[in-house]
């Protein structure tokens, strides 16, 4: 799951990128339309990508089929923008689009993309895992919590 975030960052990265320095030839409206749209899927969808996996195997059962067949639908969800651009473009449409959107990269940029990526790649697997495993101390302290609640009662009726 951490690549697919990765990767939908480089996306955003090259996008914002591209944005900059096409400043020029883009209207106000179009480059604010772009960022708006980056913004969103950075802050909106890659949080809760994130946040899902969490949610899977807390709700869904931390079992290692659960975890597989529940993270291979989320991931099915992140693809269907590349299925759209595969089969929803035309064959010439897309031939312009792969011809002319090639972003070349400086030998900077290439090196902090390579940096980002690896540090990413770490946040996000250690977000999740200590997110799973903060649940999981959760679900511990709720259930210490009820079986003192029940403790206390059976003394309660025992005294009475």
């Amino acid at each position: 799951m951490s690549f697919q975030i990765v990767g939908e960052l480089k996306d955003i990265e090259l996008c914002v990128m591209a944005v900059h320095r096409a400043e020029k030839k883009l209207s106000l409206f179009y480059r604010g339309v772009v960022v708006t749209m980056m913004n969103m899927r950075r802050w909106a969808f890659l949080t809760f990508l994130n946040i899902d996996v969490v949610l899977v195997v807390i709700y869904g059962g931390g079992d290692a089929l659960s975890v597989c067949f529940n993270t291979i639908a989320v991931l099915f969800m992140c693809e269907i923008d590349n299925l759209c651009y595969q089969f929803g473009l035309g064959e010439r449409i897309r031939a312009r689009v792969e011809d002319k959107g090639r972003m070349a990269l400086s030998a900077e940029e290439a090196a902090a993309m390579s940096q980002t990526k690896t540090v990413h790649i770490v946040m996000i697997v250690c977000s999740i895992l200590f997110s799973v495993y903060m649940a999981g101390e959760k679900r511990k302290v709720v259930l210490i919590v009820s079986q003192k609640k029940e403790i206390c009662r059976t003394k309660r009726q025992q005294s009475t």
